[in-house]
Order: structure tokens, then C-alpha cells, then sequence
């Protein structure tokens, strides 16, 4: 499970990391506190690497943040799905309004949390384009463009610069 969460920039304090990630998880003395500060949101995405863990290493929900804005729609949708883990993150134009992790062994329980998300903020599927992190399978894609307009790998938001 990846340790992480995202504080307002202005409320960032290095010192204070640790702390701010111990109220929300357990820590051991050897997890490393790394952060990743992202300009465009005004915040910063702070997390945990295990003393065993590579320590180049970013979560999954860093590289959703970092490609986020480069979606070209209104409604932004970014996900990436591994590890027996969905990492899901949504914007409205340039305003962030979601970015979370949950357990999901199969895709079924991915596409799950992925709807009940969109639900929430009201987007409309059939409106909206999701990019994936990683390459989906055929069947993956076929049934998720049963839903949505598009479907689509984020490598395409690097190649469209």
C-alpha cells in the first residue's frame, strides 16, 4: 500500500512531513519522508518509502498529478491501475478534486471505484475521456468504451506537446 497524501502548498512545512503522514498511517523509524511538490495545484504530494524501497521511487499517484494537466477536456480523468491497487485522479478544468488509492485485485472492482468517483463529482461518462497509466488489455478497453467517449494511455498526452 502506498503511503501518501497531499497538503496544500501553503501549509507545507519539511519538518513537519513526518508528523502530518503519522496521523493518517504507521511509520516505522527507518521509512524515508520524501515529498513531491506540485506548482499547478498549489500542493504538495508527501509520502513514505520503506527503508527496503527504491529511493528514486514515486508513487503512482505522482505521475497522475504530474500528467493531469496536460489533458486537453474540462473534465480531466487519469488512473492508473496495478499492483492490485486503482489510483484515480480528477480535475474540473484547473481545479483538483480528487486523488486517491484503493484495493482492487480485478479490473471489475477497479471500474468500480473509478465510477463511483465519477459519480460523486458528476461527470458524465459518455462525455469524458480516461487515460490510463498503463496499457489495458482489449477486453479492458471494449468494455470501458461502453461507457465513455474515449479511453486512451496517457503517452499519448507526452506525444501531443
Amino acid at each position: 500500500m502506498e503511503r501518501y497524501t497531499l497538503v496544500p502548498s501553503n501549509y507545507f512545512r519539511q519538518d513537519k512531513a513526518r508528523e502530518i503522514l503519522s496521523e493518517l498511517f504507521t511509520l516505522e523509524s527507518s521509512d524515508r519522508i520524501k515529498y513531491v511538490e506540485l506548482p499547478h495545484y498549489q500542493a504538495v504530494l508527501i509520502f513514505a518509502l520503506s527503508s527496503d524501497e527504491d529511493p528514486s521511487y514515486t508513487p503512482a499517484v505522482s505521475d497522475l498529478l504530474q500528467v493531469l494537466p496536460m489533458v486537453k477536456e474540462y473534465n480531466k480523468i487519469v488512473v492508473s491501475y496495478s499492483g492490485g491497487y486503482v489510483h484515480i485522479a480528477i480535475a474540473e478544468a484547473d481545479k483538483l478534486l480528487f486523488c486517491n488509492s484503493f484495493p482492487a485485485k480485478e479490473f471489475i472492482t477497479a471500474q468500480y471505484f473509478i465510477f463511483a468517483t465519477i459519480k460523486e463529482f458528476q461527470f458524465n461518462p459518455e462525455m469524458s475521456t480516461i487515460y490510463f497509466r498503463e496499457r489495458l488489455d482489449f477486453e479492458e478497453i471494449e468494455n470501458l468504451l461502453r461507457y465513455f467517449r474515449g479511453v486512451e494511455n496517457i503517452s499519448v498526452l507526452y506525444n501531443s506537446k
